[in-house]
């Protein structure tokens, strides 16, 4: 699906409609949208310009909060590539959420999101990083990691 396509289904517009607010026939219009013609860069313009003024019409939807109670660094390496993906943290922070909470055992892993967390672009949810979280009203904890010794056979 081409971008203007993409824009009109996201503005929610139909053909007519998607016609009428950039100022161009519905032929035309039809033809961009099933990519015979490449559009013009107003009406892609134009189209942008109808979502935004929706979402920011739309009233606001009740508060969404991302819990990840074994968040990592936020970050993993996919093997055997050994390509670095951005893991759940990283991704949710562009998902709309209201608030964010990741909980990790390793004090190196919540620094290493701290730091991840922050170098991420645009808007962001409210984030809490921690080796313990408050819910409600009560304190938890996690148990120091297991750092038992396994002797040889």
């Amino acid at each position: 699906m081409n971008e203007f396509a993409q824009l009109r289904q996201k503005a929610g517009l139909s053909i007519a409609q998607a016609a009428k607010t950039t100022g161009y026939s519905a032929s035309t219009v039809y033809r961009w949208d099933r990519g015979e013609k490449p559009p013009r860069r107003a009406a892609i313009d134009t189209m942008r310009r109808v979502i935004a003024d929706r979402v920011a019409a739309e009233p606001a939807e009740p508060g969404f909060t991302f819990v990840d109670l074994f968040a990592g660094p936020g970050r993993c390496r996919v093997r055997p590539a050994g390509d670095f993906v951005d893991g759940s943290p990283l991704m949710a922070q562009s998902k709309g959420f209201t608030h964010a909470f990741h909980v990790d055992l390793s004090a190196q892993c919540v620094d290493a999101l701290r730091q991840r967390l922050a170098k991420v672009p645009g808007p962001k949810a409210p984030c809490d990083c921690a080796i313990s979280f408050s819910w409600c009203g009560k304190t938890r904890s996690f148990p120091p990691p297991c750092r038992s010794k396994l002797s040889p056979r």
